[in-house]
């Protein structure tokens, strides 16, 4: 085949072994607030990126944040209804 036909083929290679990368990486992180206390996994699904397969458009960064943000807020709550009652102060 041609040079182009070669190249298309090492790129589909490429990507297919950066998807299978990805995919155990999703995976580890997934799993991960199960065993490292105070951590959580936010998804990315449904986001855009913008245009280069790795970074995400404006409105989807955005919304990367306030999924952050959201996990954030229940990792604080569930710490603190962990939380030992304070000590009282002394007299």
């Amino acid at each position: 085949g041609s040079h182009r036909q070669r190249e298309n083929r090492e790129l589909h290679g490429y990507r297919k072994d950066t998807n299978d990368a990805r995919k155990m990486v999703d995976s580890v992180h997934r799993q991960l607030p199960a065993s490292v206390p105070y951590t959580a996994f936010v998804s990315s699904a449904g986001l855009n990126h913008r245009g280069d397969e790795v970074h995400f458009d404006s409105s989807s960064s955005r919304e990367f944040g306030h999924r952050y943000f959201r996990a954030y807020q229940t990792l604080i709550k569930q710490t603190e209804s962990k939380a030992a009652p304070a000590a009282p102060l002394p007299k």
